[in-house]
């Protein structure tokens, strides 16, 4: 069975190459396929996995890479990898849950945070100087001097 793991933690928005990694060992002769499915999307064949001889047994292994970033909306979603040789009825598959950090998000919080801190201090001092306008043409009209 291929074991598939997560390189690195999942960060929605990086474009992180080989995001998982999924190995077989133990088939021959050496040529195989294996094809990455993510949740209901496309499968996406691997057209060159590494496959490595063990020592000089004539027996391989491979090592595929999933190398697509994810989105917020593949969060606990399913990654499999499948391996299919001639020697196999049926490909064998190994999984993985997808469990992605948004810190994208947080920075765009910040930022908005930033520009809404920006905003409002541009209105206060829109409304400040229309206040202070206000008052200036009110004390001229009535005739309001400072002594």
């Amino acid at each position: 069975m291929p074991i598939v793991k997560a390189n690195a933690p999942l960060v929605y928005g990086n474009a992180v190459k080989d995001i998982a990694q999924c190995s077989s060992t133990g088939f021959r002769p050496h040529t195989v396929g294996v094809i990455w499915i993510l949740g209901n999307y496309s499968p996406e064949t691997d057209n060159n996995p590494a496959v490595v001889e063990i020592g000089t047994t004539n027996i391989f292994t491979v090592t595929s890479y999933y190398n697509t970033a994810v989105r917020r909306e593949d969060n606990g979603k399913i990654l499999t990898c499948q391996v299919n040789h001639t020697s196999l009825a049926t490909p064998l598959s190994g999984s993985l849950q997808l469990n992605i950090l948004c810190m994208l998000i947080v920075y765009n919080s910040y930022v908005a945070i930033q520009s809404l801190k920006l905003y409002l201090k541009r209105q206060l001092s829109k409304l400040y100087s229309h206040f202070f306008h206000t008052c200036l043409h009110y004390c001229l009209c009535i005739g309001y001097t400072h002594r």
